[in-house]
């Protein structure tokens, strides 16, 4: 029991090392260099259901397709699943724990600030879940590159903490 206690808080302390871990600058990472009206737009953008399904159709399956493409093409062992508001991409690594890279459909009442000019009373988010539960952010409005390389980053994030469990 003290041993299974132990392991636990060492895992822990890896998991957050490798969460401080900032792998190399991503080539294509744009989110933070667009106009500033296009920044506040889309801070201040509260989507329907609809448009969140066609989101992640229509750019968050294709870049998990890409990467998990990517990976098998290189000899990894990747599984996808994709259906309406949940889709993920997981990749094996046997005796040590999997990366699970998850966005869902999450929905939530419209801030009050918002609502006057807004006729919705929810609005959606494209949520990442990773092996560890969410991460509390939102994918709508990353392009297709922004999003691969999103799922990138966290891989490499996973890897550091696979690294120092050793």
């Amino acid at each position: 029991m003290m041993w299974g206690l132990t392991r636990a808080f060492s895992d822990e302390s890896h998991r957050k090392r490798a969460l401080q871990y900032r792998p190399s600058p991503l080539i294509g990472d744009d989110r933070h260099h667009q106009g500033w009206r296009q920044r506040l737009s889309q801070a201040m953008h509260f989507p329907v259901r609809d448009q969140v399904y066609r989101f992640m159709d229509d750019t968050v399956k294709p870049a998990m397709e890409a990467v998990a493409e990517q990976l098998r093409g290189q000899g990894w062992d990747v599984a996808t699943r994709f259906e309406a508001g949940d889709m993920e991409l997981s990749v094996n690594h046997g005796e040590q724990q999997d990366f699970l890279y998850r966005v869902i459909l999450s929905g939530y009442l419209t801030p009050s600030f918002a609502a006057q000019q807004l006729r919705n009373q929810r609005y959606y988010r494209a949520e990442v879940h990773l092996f560890e539960g969410s991460q509390d952010y939102d994918l709508v409005g990353y392009s297709r590159k922004q999003i691969i390389n999103d799922i990138i980053s966290q891989y490499e994030r996973h890897l550091q903490f696979l690294h120092l469990s050793r």
